[in-house]
């Protein structure tokens, strides 16, 4: 299959909770982000081309930040028959300027973390 994805995603390290803001209930943990899409995988059904409200709590602030908030439409869910899971990809929609720079240092920070993990003795 090709890949349609203009930008690459990246994979944190450890698990990063994503919430539904309406109800403030787990959503999933999120698989992988860009400034453009992320993958999520969970318990929860996801409609295709459904619209969610959601939200990411960070491990850490980021510009004196611990959470954003934004919409995310639902491009594809495939759900695992040996599990309860289901993996679901997103496009991330009106991220505000400071979000997307948000989300770009977070990306930085999980890249030099599992990089330097890797070099650990």
């Amino acid at each position: 299959m090709q890949e349609k994805r203009q930008n690459p995603r990246s994979r944190p390290g450890t698990k990063i909770k994503v919430y539904d803001r309406d109800t403030n209930e787990l959503f999933g943990y999120l698989a992988d982000i860009s400034t453009h899409g992320m993958m999520l995988i969970g318990e929860r059904t996801v409609t295709r081309d459904g619209v969610y409200r959601l939200k990411i709590e960070f491990p850490f602030t980021i510009q004196g930040e611990q959470e954003i908030n934004f919409e995310a439409e639902s491009m594809w869910c495939r759900n695992d028959p040996e599990s309860y899971y289901s993996k679901a990809g997103f496009r991330l929609n009106n991220l505000s300027e400071s979000d997307q720079e948000i989300i770009e240092e977070f990306i930085k920070t999980v890249e030099y973390e599992n990089i330097s993990t890797m070099y650990k003795t």
